[in-house]
């Protein structure tokens, strides 16, 4: 399932500023989702889609609804925002589900038997794409088997996104339409990455030992949010150890620290079964920090964010001021 952001549906000009709107919204396949919206606006298309599951992009669309109400145009799903700030406020909404958002680009040309990807964090973070890693599928024919083709991922972390890296993935026949120059072209996470690639060193011998590497959607959905969830990790250990560091960005160091605090503060509950319960659930982060009420429900020292209970509560709109709301949407 995807959690998509249009591009600009309209503007107007409001005391000399302009004034745009967005489209969010859940779907299986966008692309056909936006082939039905162009016979009313041919030119839109979809800015951002994050592969989620159903029920994680569900909870972001009521985030929306809830935190954006006074952005929100009457009762559909358009918001008074422009796409980066509706991209903002998605990123910070799956921070406090200790999620990280990341994209990829299979390579332009096929080497042989090998497709590569190469793995990015987006620019939301830093203003531009962090490289990260390289998966390459290699096939071949196992001949004890027949003819039936078998599969080997390689996993190796990216260094410096150097000339080969920009003939194998933006050469002229790539499809991508994705320019090299807004990439940067070291990966910054490097010194920070040994616990990520012990896990996907583990995850790809796992993988290489399977029939099929993933036989069901489930499992598929689960090594994408691994992915995700283990570079949580990583920008966090980078913006904690930067933290003093004004020259650094670190524009969602804020949700991180609060996610963290709470998780702590939560007595006979590790951190695994914290995030796996705050994904099932409704959004209820900015209740906390920005809502003038405080967060609903009834407050429990010992587990001050409502995560050992089976019940919890959240404010169905937000009551804050203007420059609160800015927050929600902008660096």
């Amino acid at each position: 399932m995807y959690f998509y952001i249009s591009s600009i549906i309209g503007y107007y000009k409001y005391r000399n500023k302009k004034k745009f709107w967005v489209k969010v919204g859940v779907a299986k396949d966008v692309e056909k989702r936006f082939k039905e919206y162009n016979t009313v606006h041919p030119t839109l298309y979809p800015t951002f889609k994050i592969d989620l599951p159903k029920h994680i992009c569900l909870n972001l669309e009521d985030a929306f609804k809830r935190y954006l109400n006074d952005k929100r145009i009457y009762e559909s799903e358009c918001y008074e925002i422009s796409p980066s700030e509706a991209l903002f406020f998605t990123t910070r909404c799956l921070s406090h589900m200790g999620l990280l958002i990341y994209d990829f680009i299979d390579s332009g040309i096929m080497t042989g038997n090998n497709n590569s990807r190469l793995y990015f964090l987006n620019s939301i973070y830093f203003g531009k794409r962090i490289p990260l890693f390289e998966l390459t599928n290699t096939l071949y024919k196992n001949k004890k088997k027949g003819q039936r083709v078998n599969s080997i991922l390689y996993y190796k972390k990216v260094k410096i996104l150097d000339k080969s890296f920009e003939k194998k993935y933006f050469n002229e026949f790539d499809n991508s339409n994705i320019d090299p120059n807004i990439f940067d072209k070291n990966n910054i996470f490097l010194h920070f990455m040994n616990e990520f690639d012990n896990y996907m060193i583990r995850i790809t011998n796992h993988i290489n030992t399977l029939d099929k590497f993933f036989s069901t959607f489930n499992e598929l959905t689960n090594f994408k949010m691994s992915i995700s969830e283990n570079l949580f990790d990583v920008l966090s250990n980078y913006y904690y150890f930067f933290e003093n560091n004004k020259k650094i960005k670190k524009h969602f160091l804020l949700d991180i620290k609060f996610l963290d605090n709470k998780i702590k503060l939560t007595k006979d509950i590790n951190r695994y079964q914290a995030l796996s319960d705050l994904r099932k659930r409704k959004i209820i982060a900015f209740d906390y920090l920005y809502d003038r009420r405080g967060p609903a429900g009834r407050k429990i020292k010992s587990d001050p964010y409502q995560l050992k209970r089976d019940t919890y509560y959240y404010n169905t709109t937000l009551d804050a001021s203007n420059i609160v709301r800015k927050k929600l949407i902008k660096y």
